[in-house]
Parts: structure tokens; sequence; C-alpha cells
């Protein structure tokens, strides 16, 4: 709530984008480093100012905004400011999940996907399909990353997935492009 938005509220672009599906509202809203939003409140057209500091409480905020068509507020959690933003909460998150179709909004149009040794370069859709096949073989217990790096444009992270009975390095790059972050790259490998 302390975000500025209410219960009701009609979000109605994030800056400049019209966000098309509601399940990828707050990914979206992080990953585009959104500076305004608007919204119509009652009769009201409000531009809402986010605080970039903020992201990582609209990240570690579940389910901040709850689902009321098209795209009303239905209801706000609240967060606190946790500091600077970082890229691989959202991500760690949708693998944590085994949430292919979430997962794939942080997806660069095209991309190079590795699981065990067969290394591909596809597209998001393709991604996508690589990524719920995995989970739908390896259903994901936990993941955790152990390790980040990052400089200019681009960062990564190691981490370490525990599924279906196996535990599992994973590696992601990410780089930035027009304001959002998009992975460009991710590699699962087993562990010995």
């Amino acid at each position: 709530r302390d975000m500025g938005f209410k219960a009701g509220d009609h979000i109605i672009s994030l800056d400049e984008y019209q966000p098309q599906d509601f399940s990828n509202l707050q990914a979206d809203l992080v990953r585009r480093q959104t500076q305004v939003v608007k919204i119509q409140r009652g009769q009201d057209t409000l531009n809402l100012y986010m605080d970039l500091a903020r992201t990582n409480e609209i990240l570690n905020s579940p389910l901040m905004f709850d689902l009321a068509m098209p795209f009303v507020v239905d209801s706000v959690a609240s967060a606190q400011n946790s500091g600077e933003y970082d890229v691989f909460i959202p991500i760690a998150k949708y693998i944590r999940l085994g949430d292919a179709e979430k997962l794939s909004a942080w997806f660069a149009g095209n991309l190079e996907i590795a699981v065990f040794s067969d290394v591909n370069d596809v597209s998001r859709n393709q991604a996508k399909q690589i990524m719920k096949n995995f989970f739908d073989t390896y259903s994901p217990r936990s993941f955790t990353i152990d390790h980040t790096a990052g400089q200019g444009n681009m960062k990564s992270a190691l981490g370490s997935l525990n599924a279906g009975g196996g535990v599992y390095r994973v590696t992601i790059f990410v780089s930035r492009k027009d304001r959002s972050y998009y992975i460009q790259q991710l590699k699962i490998e087993k562990t010995d």
C-alpha cells in the first residue's frame, strides 16, 4: 500500500508498456525497471511514481497483486525495504517453483539453453518448452543462488538445484537491454 496502489486500481501501463499477461505483471514491473505506473482509480487517471531502490520489496512481496480482470489491483501486499535490486530473485523463484511459463518471461528472444550436454540456440518459446520438459521430468525441491557476479550490462549466477532426486549446477547469464534484464544463457549440469 505504501507504494501508492489501492484495491480496485486498474493498471493501464508500466511506463509506455501496456501489460498483456497479468501473471507477469509483478516481474514486468521490476524487469522493466518501471518508473511510472499509469492507473485508473474510479474516474481519475493517475501516475504512480516507482522508487527503483525499492524493487526488492516488489520482488519479495508474494502475490503483490491479486487478479481481478482486466488488470485490476484487488489487494496489495505490504513489503519492507530490502535494498538493492537483484534480477536473480524472481528467476530463482521460478526455477524453484518449476514454473517454465513465468521463467520464460525473463528469456531473451533467442538464447542458449543447455540441459546436461544438449546445447541449443533456441527461441523463447522453444526454451520454455525445454524447461517445461525438464521440470516435468525433474520436479524441483529447492533452488539456491550460490554466487553472483556482474560487470556493466552483464550479470551471472551459479546455483544449486535439487530436483528429481538429484542435485544440479545451474549457470545463468543475463544481459540488460532497453532497461530490462533478459536471460541469454541457461545451463543445467549434473553434479558428481
